[in-house]
């Protein structure tokens, strides 16, 4: 998944898990505040089936 984003120009990668934090925190990434999340990510059809106030998100830097 990383890699496939940095090939595709991606800059900033956001997940949101409850299951694999520890998992992605391995890899990189960093617990962030989702008051932060740009408004359209968080209208992306992605991010419609979680609740964001109850699931980890986490960001990476690419």
């Amino acid at each position: 998944m990383v890699a496939d984003a940095r090939l595709r120009g991606v800059d900033t990668l956001v997940v949101g898990t409850r299951a694999a934090a520890d998992y992605f925190s391995r890899l990189g990434f960093t617990p962030i505040d989702p008051a932060t999340i740009p408004p359209e990510l968080l209208a992306s059809g992605e991010f419609a089936s979680i609740s964001i106030n109850e699931t980890p998100l986490l960001t990476a830097e690419l």
